[in-house]
């Protein structure tokens, strides 16, 4: 995604740039599930904040929580994911930026 398209994103769903920046992480090929921890290190800021964003963009549909039903791992650790709404969401971004682009 362009710098033009995440502005574009940003302004028309009113995503501040951690929550942006979360949905596109989290559409990246090849990330299914990351830790928010993890987030925090790759947006390079709190658990804190990564936790009221994830709270918005879980209330929007746009992505979702999951957590370990694995003995050996920390029942505390909570994976986020996209959802289709939230790939949606980014593809329509990114086809309308296009679009534009061309004419």
């Amino acid at each position: 995604m362009t710098a033009q398209e995440l502005l574009t994103l940003m302004r028309a769903e009113r995503l501040n740039p951690s929550a942006s920046a979360m949905l596109i992480d989290l559409a990246a090929p090849g990330v299914l599930i990351r830790s928010a921890s993890t987030m925090a290190r790759l947006l390079q800021c709190s658990t804190a904040n990564i936790t009221t964003v994830a709270d918005i963009l879980v209330g929007r549909g746009l992505i979702r929580r999951h957590k370990s039903t694995d003995p050996s791992e920390d029942r505390r650790v909570t994976g986020l994911s996209i959802t289709d709404a939230g790939r949606a969401l980014l593809a329509r971004h990114t086809a309308k930026t296009q679009t534009t682009a061309a004419a």
